[in-house]
């Protein structure tokens, strides 16, 4: 009986039981490696063959069958579009989150995009880059924003002290700081609703690098 051996993709023998041995004894056969012979349904590891077969793979002096071509090599792959996709949910939701964790949630769930988008396929990347980006616009804003409002009201309050038709603006220009404030904190909130819809919908962001709302 001729055996065929499956190496790193390349197909080596036939062999007969001693040749065998002795291509295994140095080193030229591995015992990982993967065998055939006529009368196999397919490939089985040199050691489940060996296993299987026992003494019984000494020569037979018959014509070598053609075995079916060695398996292919495999390579590593990107996440796989579901499990990234799932990814990509979790992240929404832990962004969402932050409206209770006062902000805890959304770091966690940036964290999370950092760690997944390089091997993550084009449409979930594009979530994962649309996620990162609208942290960083909404956390630079929002700092931007309340620094504003803070400086605002303490030139009010001090305009107050000393009274005068300027404390009222000031005040009026504080309050409207708020409100805009407010108003962003909405607009994220929608952003973000509006990337899980998209998510959900199994379809990638058109524009990731968006300042306002995506499109899927």
């Amino acid at each position: 009986m001729s055996i065929f051996i499956a190496r790193n993709g390349a197909q080596l023998g036939p062999f007969e039981k001693d040749g065998l041995a002795a291509a295994v004894g140095n080193g030229s056969v591995s015992l990982s490696d993967l065998a055939w012979s006529e009368g196999e349904a397919g490939w089985v590891a040199l050691t489940e063959y060996a296993a299987k077969h026992g003494l019984s793979l000494g020569a037979s002096g018959n014509t070598a069958a053609t075995p079916p071509p060695p398996p292919p090599i495999t390579h590593a792959s990107p996440v796989t579009t579901r499990t990234a996709m799932d990814t990509v949910k979790l992240v929404y939701y832990l962004f969402l989150g932050g409206i209770l964790t006062a902000g805890i949630s959304t770091v966690v769930g940036v964290v999370f995009a950092y760690v997944n988008r390089r091997e993550a396929d084009g449409k979930a990347r594009s979530h994962f880059d649309f996620q990162i980006g609208t942290f960083w616009k909404s956390a630079i804003a929002s700092f931007g924003l309340t620094i504003l409002a803070f400086i605002v009201s303490g030139i009010a309050v001090a305009s107050a002290m000393m009274g005068g038709f300027i404390s009222g603006l000031l005040g009026i220009l504080a309050f409207l700081v708020y409100v805009a404030l407010f108003v962003f904190g909405i607009a994220v909130l929608v952003r973000v609703v509006k990337g899980l819809m998209i998510a959900q919908g199994d379809r990638a962001i058109a524009n990731p690098s968006c300042w306002v709302f995506p499109k899927g």
